[in-house]
């Protein structure tokens, strides 16, 4: 119940969730609905059902090793996103229509865009229902640097600043880090297949 509005001035209502801003009624529980203008004193009742939220689960694995990749995110068409965890498993819950959607897995400094195109699969959701799904990518790309100076002792806490891009993608960063005290700056969750400058200070 919502009261102590002010009278004659045109109100609409949508539903989303409490954690969900108010401005973002892309994602809302439910559509806009117009109220009209609300004369002094006047009452109002609106009521919706909602659907309840469906849960997607799965496991994302890497290519050719079989191996399940952890920290890699899960997103949909929508935008909805989680994280695998340590065992590669994940688990999304969502309160899309039902329906089918896309869904893909992505390493965090590869473009949306090239991940969805490459790696999306479709999937049906369905009320009541729980959808389990298997996701593949390439496996992860690991780097390994070492700084030394003129004289070839190792350099400690260099900033190393990689910058990543695939295809015709623009440029976007990777793993920030420093050089540990035997000069060493280890990338383990690298995106395959793409170009890798690093900048050092």
């Amino acid at each position: 119940e919502i009261s102590n509005i002010a009278s004659k001035l045109p109100y609409d209502v949508t539903l989303t969730e409490a954690k969900q801003e108010p401005a973002d009624v892309a994602r809302a529980l439910s559509p806009r609905t117009d109220l009209g203008e609300m004369a002094p004193g006047e009452k109002k009742r609106w009521d919706f059902t909602i659907q309840e939220p469906m849960r997607v689960t799965g496991i994302v694995y890497g290519r050719p090793s079989g191996l399940p990749l952890a920290g890699v995110q899960v997103m949909t068409s929508l935008e909805n996103t989680t994280t695998t965890k340590s065992d590669g498993t994940f688990a999304l819950d969502t309160n899309l229509e039902p329906g089918t959607y896309l869904i893909y897995p992505r390493y965090t400094h590869m473009p949306s865009r090239f991940a969805r195109d490459q790696f999306g699969e479709e999937f049906l959701l369905e009320p009541g229902k729980e959808t389990e799904l298997s996701l593949a990518m390439p496996d992860p790309g690991r780097i390994r640097l070492v700084t030394i100076d003129q004289t070839g002792e190792p350099i400690a806490n260099v900033v190393i600043s990689p910058t990543y891009r695939v295809e015709n993608s623009s440029w976007g960063f990777g793993n920030f880090g420093k050089t540990n005290e035997l000069g060493v700056f280890e990338w383990t969750m690298m995106p395959p297949n793409g170009t890798i400058q690093f900048n050092f200070r």
